[in-house]
């Protein structure tokens, strides 16, 4: 399984909402369904003569002795209720305050007159048996009800808001779990590192988890390169146009993009990166165009005909030779700009300034965006991640490409650990062959 559940819980956001929101509001209901509970406070005061302990010794005694099991039965026999011995110190408490001879005794009921009726009832037995067990002997103390308890004006509220609050984490739990257990449910590609094709396509290349040490940044480049290797061979000329896409949100796609177009532009390439994405453009989150300015307009600006000059206006520099087209402000038919001539008169615009365009199209599970982009490029590419695309999508995707017989070059598989495994050899110490700690 993926451990990376917020990634999880991202791509299945329409189960954990839907769990979350049903037990939240089951745990609601219960909990306005619960019998309202009412609290009411009595306050006894324990007296004492100079030979006796002090007072506040006293009411520590007096707040164990409140739980004796004859005093709690003779309560019992004055009650109009009838409660169990458990029932009853179930509903009471019995504080000391502290730095005082003050003892605070404290009832709950199903409604405000019963839980002043059980609580006086209790304070008033209590000292009362107190004072028939210590008689008038002058070195003992005594306990006296200070203050009855009053009618309670509102139930207690404690009780609920943790019932809520124990029920939302619940819930959550319940929605994080529920995720988690459908996505265990469905098979992964589990691409091996023998493998050499995914799903009858070919793997073009293994791009390992992107880091930023020096090493990690040699590999990528080297993986990129073999990626650019791969396309210019998988067709008698290499591709112009190339499309890149994924089954499902997360894989990876953008930063491919990013990576591959960059790669291009140092091997010496007039390389153009088109951010195709109307829908939830990501391609700016990619490490490589983070400092590129994304001000002004873009794609849908330019595809809808709003002023503006031209290319000129949406191409912004990155490299010397890599030049990127934000998608702009979002926009409302992104299906109808992307089969309008005004796209298809701007890719033969760029093929005339430009050796490669790359475009990052959205996920294929998405609409039907990335199909159309697709169709009309030389080559498109399926970037699928190690550890975490499912085969359905792979295959629900690829079979959406078939339908608009759209030139599938291949598989990259991002993220990959088979990718990792060379590691090793950027460790090495080049003098001596041994490596490097």
């Amino acid at each position: 399984m993926n451990p990376d559940v917020p990634s999880i819980v991202w791509r299945r956001r329409r189960l954990f909402l839907g769990v979350l929101v049903v037990s939240l509001a089951l745990v609601a209901t219960a909990t306005t369904l619960l019998p309202r509970t009412y609290r009411a406070t009595a306050t006894l005061v324990a007296t004492g003569s100079e030979e006796s302990a002090p007072s506040e010794q006293l009411v520590r005694t007096y707040s164990a002795l409140a739980r004796n099991p004859n005093i709690v039965d003779a309560v019992r026999r004055e009650l109009p209720i009838t409660l169990t011995r458990g029932d009853l110190l179930d509903r009471m408490t019995f504080a000391p305050v502290a730095r005082t001879q003050l003892l605070e005794l404290s009832g709950k009921g199903s409604s405000a007159k019963q839980a002043r009726t059980i609580t006086n009832t209790y304070a008033a037995v209590f000292a009362s048996r107190v004072r028939d067990q210590l008689g008038d002997e002058a070195t003992e103390g005594s306990l006296e009800l200070a203050e009855p308890a009053a009618l309670p004006t509102a139930p207690a509220r404690g009780g609920r808001l943790l019932y809520l609050a124990l029920g939302a984490a619940l819930g959550l739990l319940l929605a994080v779990g529920a995720a988690v257990l459908v996505e265990m449910q469905r098979p992964r590609l589990h691409v091996r590192r023998d493998d050499r094709h995914v799903c009858d396509l070919p793997i073009l290349a293994r791009i390992p988890k992107l880091g930023r040490s020096a090493d990690h940044s040699t590999m990528a480049e080297d993986a990129f390169t073999w990626l650019q290797t791969s396309i210019d061979h998988r067709t008698a000329e290499a591709p112009r146009i190339l499309a890149v896409t994924s089954p499902a949100e997360g894989d990876g796609k953008s930063t491919v993009a990013a990576h591959l177009a960059l790669a291009l532009a140092r091997a010496d390439e007039r390389v153009i990166l088109i951010e195709g994405d109307l829908r939830r453009p990501r391609l700016h989150l990619a490490s490589t165009l983070k400092d590129v300015e994304r001000t002004g307009p873009g794609l849908s600006e330019h595809l809808s005909g709003r002023p503006g000059d031209g290319l000129l206006s949406v191409a912004h520099p990155m490299h010397s030779r890599l030049h990127v087209i934000w998608a702009g402000a979002p926009a409302p038919g992104p299906a109808a700009l992307l089969t309008s001539p005004s796209f298809d008169a701007l890719l033969q615009t760029l093929r005339r300034t430009h050796d490669r365009i790359i475009i990052d199209t959205p996920p294929l599970t998405v609409g039907a965006d990335a199909s159309i982009i697709a169709a009309k490029a030389d080559g498109a590419l399926l970037v699928v991640d190690a550890s975490s695309t499912q085969r359905v999508d792979t295959e629900a995707g690829i079979e959406k490409l078939a339908a608009v017989r759209a030139t599938v070059l291949g598989v990259v598989v991002n993220r990959s650990a088979a990718a990792g495994a060379v590691s090793r050899y950027y460790h090495r110490d080049p003098a001596r062959g041994a490596s490097v700690s």
